[in-house]
């Protein structure tokens, strides 16, 4: 990179910033990611910006790379430009950042939500010193030989700390302790890289991995050279990122509409089994028309014989309705009580057919491990979820009422006309 201008840097999204270098005959980009993790690769092809992507680090824009350097024993290297510039890349997992620094100061970052890298100086990245086996061994003697490990050696991650327990370093004499170190360090910088595909697609992350150890899952690519590994680790990574989101929406969108059938399917029973028992509107009629003779002009309620019941019963009545109207109108009620108990039937037969089709789909897509199958079935399955008949409004119950709310001017068309009747 040394010579080369950057002539662009944009940022697409609040995660992902792209750096674009020129020597003014070829370009190349590379591409940082920090979400869960920290990611740093090389795209094949050209970025793509959108009209009003406006460039970041405009310090640094049009300067030239003069060297890039790692950090020892730090998940962290710097770019360094003409005129004292340094872009630090600091891949901490979730906490990554990139700063910008002229000589010691630091002039920007590109993530703003961490405090604590307001106060970091260039310098503190120069801090780390190779430890020497003199110092190991006074320290080991002192505090054991992991817990020097972990003070001398920061850059060591947790998982390299387990294969060094797991050679049974701390058993060996000081001098074999410190060898052991070397001999890690040695497969660290110059070993092979690997990385592993999940055993279940979906389930775990891709990992990528500089030791020898076993993993749950495939080892499906290794290299010796790092801009390879990183390249391949950043694509598989997106790849399987893009595939659980795209499996966790989908079953959650189906999950919801299950629920909801569901709570449909609940509710239409019960109604069922109210309009079952509910045989008010022709008992009361019937009681009227067989006590017409008895029922004074203009009453607003009586107290009538209830010939099935062998007790009087309290009967409200309409002044302005002749008590003959009134029985009348009270059998229509108790007929579309018949209607609406034929098409709550009708619901729960079609409600009951949605459910076992619903869950069929969910078995499906919880087995789909290629992403382009799953993105046609998601699709059929979100299209599917938009036409559902069955949940075309809302339903509410008050006061023995039943309320039903169209969800939009289409389903309320479908609600007069298709569901709803006299």
């Amino acid at each position: 990179m040394s010579g080369q201008k950057l002539i662009q840097c944009f940022s697409l999204n609040k995660s992902e910033i792209v750096f674009v270098f020129s020597d003014d005959v070829n370009s190349f980009s590379i591409k940082s990611w920090f979400g869960e993790i920290s990611l740093f690769s090389f795209p094949d092809t050209e970025p793509k910006t959108g009209r009003n992507t406006k460039n970041l680090f405009e310090e640094i824009i049009g300067t030239k790379v003069s060297e890039c350097l790692i950090h020892p024993h730090d998940r962290s290297f710097r770019i360094n430009f003409e005129k004292e510039f340094s872009l630090v890349f600091m891949m901490y997992g979730k906490n990554g950042n990139i700063l910008i620094f002229n000589k010691n100061v630091q002039v920007e970052k590109f993530r703003l939500q961490f405090e604590k890298h307001k106060n970091i100086l260039l310098s503190d990245f120069d801090a780390y010193t190779n430890p020497q086996f003199e110092e190991y061994t006074l320290l080991s003697k002192e505090k054991g030989a992991i817990n020097a490990i972990k003070d001398l050696f920061a850059g060591l991650s947790p998982v390299m700390i387990q294969y060094l327990e797991a050679h049974e370093i701390a058993m060996k004499p000081i001098p074999d302790q410190w060898i052991r170190i070397k001999n890690l360090e040695t497969i660290l910088l110059s070993g092979p890289i690997d990385i592993i595909q999940p055993a279940s697609a979906g389930n775990e992350q891709v990992i990528l991995t500089l030791l020898p150890v076993e993993y749950a899952g495939n080892k499906t690519f290794t290299t010796y050279d790092v801009i390879e590994a990183v390249n391949e680790f950043a694509n598989r990574y997106f790849y399987e990122k893009h595939f659980r989101e795209l499996q966790t929406s989908a079953l959650a969108s189906i999950n919801a509409a299950i629920d909801k059938a569901k709570k449909q399917l609940n509710s239409a029973r019960q109604t069922v089994l109210s309009l079952a028992s509910d045989n008010n509107y022709k008992l009361l009629a019937d009681i009227i028309m067989a006590n017409l003779h008895d029922i004074p002009s203009g009453a607003e309620s009586i107290k009538l014989f209830n010939f099935y019941t062998k007790a009087d019963v309290e009967i409200k009545l309409k002044r302005e309705m002749s008590p003959q109207h009134w029985a009348e109108k009270l059998y229509r009620k108790s007929k579309n009580q018949v209607i609406e108990q034929q098409k709550t039937v009708e619901k729960i037969k079609t409600l009951e057919s949605v459910i076992i089709n619903l869950e069929k789909e969910l078995l499906q897509i919880s087995a789909i491990e290629n992403f382009k199958e799953l993105k046609l079935v998601s699709k059929a399955t979100e299209k599917e979820l938009k036409n559902n008949p069955v949940l075309p409004y809302r339903h509410f119950s008050y006061e023995g009422f039943d309320i039903y709310v169209g969800k939009s001017a289409a389903n309320n068309d479908k609600l007069t006309f298709g569901f709803a009747h006299k």
